[in-house]
């Protein structure tokens, strides 16, 4: 297990910050090429199968453990599902056997609302790419549970990209799209909490002031990150000096990171900006605690163990 950073230095944070600002400033420099209607990016992926990675972030249990593994059941010859695990308490009784053949080997070891969930997350990331047949990857925890069929779901993020051929080899225009829906702090979605709890700690804590049109926020257990895109947060990451280590304070890091560094690597040229999920929520409920689940939501799962049958 990696211990907690200690606290960056003001010489680590001045040369992170610098770093944040060239590649920004590469990024602004480069050509946005403008797509046709129909057209088709990038090299083909010519894989014998693709691999979907769910990247859970866990403490030690995962309850919908069971829901997890029905739903992957579900493959085919040329569509698979892999599981990548971050517990933050790797060596607790309570890690399953299942659990821990999917644990990656690193655990940052985070506690609730920290920032070094991003850093577990980026560590997940991470494994997730040494598998090239990795084409999306999502990042869910204990409380997420699949609402979609499997096949049916990553059919259609891979159909977006370019109809599959007949057979096991399939033909798959690149890059992969990520799906995720964000705002900046000048969009009617950014809420006042949004305003004085998270943009203002960045800027606070060194992300150059000049450069905060660059902050996005979206919800990642919502989101679908394409692999160019994965490799993108680790390329940031890696030159950027852990830019993570200044996210410290923030609200939900997790939520203001993923979007940021993607829009830092790229400006959110691959991203599609919607969900590929969608749930009813009750939010006129009377009683506060109930809107926070959506509806049909029976407290045992069964209505997805009922789409799984």
């Amino acid at each position: 297990m990696i211990p907690a950073p200690s606290s960056i230095t003001d010489s680590e944070k001045e040369e992170m910050v610098a770093q944040i600002s060239r590649l920004i400033n590469e990024q602004e420099m480069m050509p946005q090429a403008k797509m046709k209607k129909g057209q088709k990016t990038g090299k083909a992926s010519q894989l014998d199968h693709h691999t979907l990675a769910v990247c859970a972030m866990i403490v030690d249990k995962l309850p919908t453990e069971e829901v997890w593994r029905a739903w992957a059941k579900e493959q085919d010859s040329s569509l698979h599902a892999r599981f990548f695990i971050h517990a933050a308490k790797p060596d607790s009784p309570d890690v399953s056997p299942w659990t821990k053949q999917n644990l990656i080997p690193t655990s940052c070891a985070p506690k609730w609302n920290d920032y070094l969930i991003v850093a577990g997350i980026i560590e997940l990331l991470k494994a997730a790419m040494t598998d090239p047949c990795v084409t999306h990857c999502i990042v869910v925890t204990e409380s997420c549970v699949p609402l979609l069929r499997f096949v049916d779901l990553y059919r259609n993020l891979l159909e977006i990209n370019g109809t599959p051929t007949n057979g096991t080899e399939e033909v798959i225009s690149r890059p992969f799209k990520t799906y995720m829906s964000h705002y900046d702090v000048k969009s009617p979605r950014c809420t006042k909490f949004d305003s004085q709890s998270w943009f203002p700690k960045l800027q606070a804590n060194g992300f150059p002031s000049d450069k905060s049109d660059f902050l996005r926020k979206a919800l990642p257990g919502w989101s679908v990150l394409g692999r160019e895109d994965c490799e993108g947060i680790l390329r940031v990451d890696e030159r950027a000096k852990q830019m993570w280590k200044i996210w410290e304070g923030v609200w939900a890091p997790e939520e203001v990171y993923l979007p940021t560094a993607i829009n830092v690597h790229n400006g959110m040229k691959n991203v599609v900006d919607r969900v590929i999920n969608f749930a009813a929520w009750d939010e006129k409920n009377p009683d506060v605690t109930k809107r926070a689940n959506p509806f049909w939501f029976d407290g045992r799962f069964g209505e997805v163990r009922n789409c799984e049958e």
